[in-house]
């Protein structure tokens, strides 16, 4: 089961998945946010690079594991 989850500053090494109008963008573990919850980082994994998302482009994060502090 995923949630979505407005304080992003709570889910920092969790592993979340990225929406966009409601449609996945990417899945992967936060490395960092914003006290504010405005801005979260993805770790790098593979070839994907560390990803800054911006809350206030649409973007939205849904917790897929159960480690949120």
């Amino acid at each position: 089961m995923i949630i979505r989850h407005d304080d992003w500053s709570r889910l920092i090494g969790a592993t979340v998945e990225i929406r966009r109008q409601g449609d996945p963008v990417r899945t992967g573990r936060v490395d960092h946010a914003t006290k504010d919850s405005n801005i979260l980082w993805l770790a790098q994994e593979g070839n994907n690079p560390r990803k800054m998302i911006d809350k206030a482009q649409g973007y939205e994060a849904w917790a897929v594991s159960a480690l949120i502090r």
